[in-house]
């Protein structure tokens, strides 16, 4: 499956990017056995032996999927990240790390990370090989929002489209919305894809 892994590190950007490559190969592979047994099916080929087998061990790649976002418990990585944003007090990238050690460590595509890497490291392993994250910023980089001022003066003064774009992403008078986070707004971007495919 396709993923993003770089010697020099890999960060938040490279988790979501292989977090859609794994939903989109996902759908794929199920999309192309239900397609080629249907086609037994119509053909009338017995599913025996070499063929049910080798459909059978075509990579799933599931667990992957829900260690990254897993509804839970524990929940997926992604989940978590925006629980712990949203955590009380001071939530830090190392609270982060630990309590995702602490919940997927048993996890198939969770492998063992090295104890001087886990302050601020952990790996998943997709279907081709491992990937280590090291979390720095994550954090931040999650609560990455659009700055309500802006967008109130956008929606004020903005170009019409812009004023009706900025109209319908507000609340409505008097409610008060939790922002969304970086990693919020791109798993729903991916089950909103998902369903389009």
């Amino acid at each position: 499956f396709g993923f993003e892994s770089f010697a020099s590190g890999n960060g938040l950007e490279q988790l979501l990017i292989n977090f859609a490559n794994e939903q989109l190969q996902q759908l794929f592979s199920a999309q192309v056995i239900a397609a080629e047994l249907r086609l037994f099916a119509d053909e009338g080929i017995a599913m025996e032996g070499g063929a049910a087998a080798a459909l059978a061990a075509a990579p799933d790649n599931s667990r992957c999927v829900e260690l990254l976002v897993g509804a839970g418990p524990p929940a997926g990585l992604l989940r978590l990240l925006d629980a712990t944003c949203e955590a009380p007090g001071e939530p830090t990238d190392d609270k982060f790390v630990a309590d995702a050690h602490r919940a997927h460590g048993r996890h198939p595509c969770f492998p063992r990370t090295h104890p001087t890497d886990k302050r601020d490291k952990f790996g998943v392993a997709p279907y081709a090989e491992t990937v280590v994250y090291t979390v720095d910023g994550w954090l931040a980089a999650n609560r990455d929002a659009k700055p309500d001022a802006l967008v109130a003066l956008l929606g004020e003064r903005g170009a019409p489209l812009l004023r009706e774009a900025c109209a319908a992403a507000a609340p409505p008078k008097g409610a008060r919305r939790k922002p969304e986070t970086v990693c919020g707004g791109f798993v729903g971007s991916m089950v909103g894809l998902r369903r389009v495919l």
